[in-house]
């Protein structure tokens, strides 16, 4: 009787112990193989993910530094700068022009004018740079901006320092395309410009559609690689100065292009 009293009452007792530790067993495994929870194929992943004292999972970009453009000194900047020749076996021709420029592969310095809130910029841009090409020196044109798309009879007024000043008509049809571009042809005046004297500000007019936007120089967006004036203008001072240097190696002769 003894012994049969004791069986009823220790069975309940034995099995809320062992069922409360194989739970428990069971229910820590589980919490242990929800640690460190990677996603390998998208860009957010886990870390630590406890579902009972941290019910939301801490998420973060493992891209974000990626897009944290590191600024970069002018020296720094203009090392990055890489001078391309291109030869066209077709047509027998060299296009001698930058790459990098401020921005990874960007073939002209970006010139930013518009703010989207205080803090940040606008990816609408212009953009000049230099080439060499049927030994012709150019001013190449870029424009981003839908409404000002460079077009024939459009207008670029560049203003620098000790009065001088550049103003350009595009006598041809711009080139099509996201980013729209068109080519001025600069004589030996106007090169030396570039090189000798900081650009203060600029000023793109559309003459069919009577719209203009103006810029200084002063805004870069978070991509760019540079953040001050100065920079912008030491760059554009090398880009003109390296491309009349390699213009010059095969035109020693050409006196006019001699900066003293």
């Amino acid at each position: 009787m003894l012994i049969l009293i004791i069986i009823i009452v220790g069975l309940p007792i034995l099995g809320w112990f062992f069922g409360k530790n194989i739970i428990n067993i069971i229910f820590l495994k589980d919490k242990t193989d929800q640690e460190d929870i990677t996603l390998k194929n998208s860009e957010y992943y886990l870390k630590k993910y406890d579902f009972l004292s941290n019910p939301k999972p801490e998420i973060r970009n493992v891209f974000d530094e990626e897009k944290e453009t590191k600024k970069l000194n002018t020296q720094q900047a203009i090392e990055c700068i890489e001078l391309i020749k291109q030869h066209d076996d077709f047509d027998n021709t060299t296009r001698i022009y930058h790459k990098n420029i401020t921005q990874k592969d960007y073939e002209y310095l970006p010139m930013y004018f518009e703010k989207i809130t205080e803090e940040i910029t606008s990816v609408r841009h212009i953009g000049i740079s230099f080439m060499i090409f049927e030994n012709q020196i150019f001013l190449n044109i870029y424009s981003s901006v839908p409404e000002m798309g460079l077009a024939k009879s459009d207008k670029l007024v560049l203003l620098f320092e000790n009065d001088k000043r550049i103003e350009i008509v595009f006598e041809n049809s711009r080139s099509s395309g996201y980013i729209k571009s068109n080519s001025h042809l600069l004589n030996a005046e106007e090169l030396k410009i570039f090189i000798k004297f900081d650009l203060l500000k600029w000023k793109l007019i559309s003459t069919r559609k009577n719209l203009f936007i103006v810029g200084d120089n002063t805004l870069f967006h978070e991509k760019c690689q540079i953040d001050n004036k100065n920079s912008s203008q030491q760059i554009i001072k090398h880009l003109a100065k390296s491309i009349l240097e390699e213009y010059l190696k095969n035109n020693k002769e050409d006196t006019a292009h001699n900066i003293g």
